[in-house]
């Protein structure tokens, strides 16, 4: 599992490229709705949620008992499988949404990772 997530670690900060090249935030929901809420400008919620996702992906790699409780695993989990929203909106617009392809790779990740996640417990 260590190895899964130093792999969506490092697909993580490609996807956060992506998103940031191609300026994310002035189209992204949760940060549009979250900058309208707090009255903060939809770049910096954008990159407090980054910084939130980040820390938290530290965490897991550097202390192994977080990495092993099954809340944080499942919380991992469902990050890497909500990253399949941007090929979703991409299918929907029928045009480029920034993290499309990133988003694509960091989903079958979240597959692969549920898959092995599922295996673990039932070998526990």
């Amino acid at each position: 599992m260590k190895r899964l997530i130093e792999i969506a670690f490092v697909l993580f900060f490609v996807h956060t490229a992506e998103e940031a090249m191609f300026r994310f935030w002035e189209t992204d929901f949760l940060s549009l709705w979250a900058s309208n809420l707090t009255n903060i400008q939809p770049i910096w919620v954008y990159w407090m949620g980054q910084i939130v996702l980040f820390t938290f992906l530290f965490l897991l790699l550097l202390i192994p008992r977080i990495r092993d409780s099954a809340w944080t695993r499942a919380l991992l989990g469902i990050i890497l499988l909500f990253e399949f929203e941007h090929p979703l909106v991409a299918f929907q617009s029928q045009h480029y949404e920034p993290g499309l392809y990133s988003g694509i790779v960091l989903s079958l990740c979240g597959l692969v990772y549920w898959k092995k996640l599922f295996q673990s417990f039932n070998s526990n």
